[in-house]
């Protein structure tokens, strides 16, 4: 199998033929729903508070794809087949970090479209480096989610392993994530330059991190 077919593959059954895709969706406009009630009347909910809540709505989103994106591989015996295949290791891992990237992106337009109604926010500013931090925090969170979605592989208790585990690991990215979804929806006391610099730091060390030890941990030597 080669690399394109394995990320069409794993998009393919998420997005037509599991439930997984609806029910990451509803669990973060749930908690959308619930944080817009939270609100005290008359008051508005600020745009750091706002990016939080889609943050957070990510992360479990998250956890529930690469819980899926694994749990497929394990429950059809697939995983066996891709370890004797042509493809490196590391390249299984940067399929379901690319596949579960595509998946991530769907949902946070979706996520974004329901902070702008219930939240009333929106977008006050723009700017292409922005962007690019906003794309690296998720290209971070999904190279980690794809090598610990990997090491959860076994665990009865998949999905709240793969919670204690992996909110640590993510705390740096969701708080630049925070202040650069705050940037967007009007905070201007933000240093977008300094943020950008921690947030390619940390990919690279879940890149480097995930290069190394995603054949140990996807062969469970």
């Amino acid at each position: 199998m080669s690399f394109w077919a394995l990320v069409k593959k794993d998009c393919q059954l998420i997005f037509g033929r599991s439930s997984v895709f609806v029910q990451a969706i509803l669990l973060g406009l749930l908690l959308i729903f619930i944080f817009s009630l939270a609100k005290p009347i008359g008051e508005r909910i600020t745009p750091n508070q706002a990016a939080s809540i889609f943050w957070i709505s990510t992360v479990f989103a998250l956890i529930l794809i690469f819980n899926f994106i694994y749990f497929l591989e394990e429950e059809s015996k697939m995983q066996d087949a891709l370890l004797l295949s042509p493809l490196a290791s590391q390249n299984i891992w940067l399929a379901k970090s690319l596949s579960g990237l595509t998946v991530t992106l769907v949902i946070q337009l979706i996520f974004s479209i329901a902070i702008f109604v219930f939240l009333e926010q929106s977008v006050v500013q723009f700017s292409f480096l922005a962007l690019a931090i906003f794309l690296s925090i998720d290209l971070g969170l999904v190279l980690v989610g794809s090598l610990l979605g990997a090491l959860s592989q076994g665990h009865e208790l998949r999905e709240s392993f793969l919670s204690i585990i992996i909110f640590p690991l993510l705390v740096p990215l969701v708080l630049a994530g925070v202040k650069t979804g705050s940037w967007f929806l009007g905070e201007v006391n933000i240093s977008l330059s300094s943020w950008m610099k921690i947030v390619f730091s940390f990919d690279l060390i879940y890149l480097g991190s995930g290069y190394i030890l995603f054949p140990f941990v996807f062969s469970g030597e």
